[in-house]
């Protein structure tokens, strides 16, 4: 038998919207998520993230290490510019996307 709060209408709907369809999903959303079991439902407060989290393997592309390659990157940039302004570098810029673009 369902939830009451199903019956009446007050259950709390899935807020993601169907691929075939486009329109919102009808479900009613799992407790303490915005979306159904369908659709992932999780809790973003209450997922572990890093080395808490269950699929973390060695941190080589965790955030932090993105934040960590991106600064060094753009370090690396204005060092590149200053010695080409100052005519120390020649030859082709390095390759490859630039920080912060």
């Amino acid at each position: 038998m369902p939830l009451p709060a199903i019956l009446t209408g007050v259950a709390k709907r899935c807020e993601a919207l169907t691929k075939r369809t486009k329109q919102r999903c009808w479900a009613p959303a799992a407790h303490g998520c915005r979306t159904c079991r369908v659709h992932g439902a999780k809790r973003s407060r209450t997922a572990a993230s890093g080395e808490a989290h269950w699929n973390y393997k060695h941190g080589e592309c965790s955030k932090t290490a993105r934040v960590a390659y991106a600064a060094a990157s753009q370090h690396l940039d204005q060092l590149e510019a200053l010695g080409r302004s100052m005519g120390f570098i020649v030859g082709p810029k390095r390759r490859g996307r630039k920080a912060g673009k």
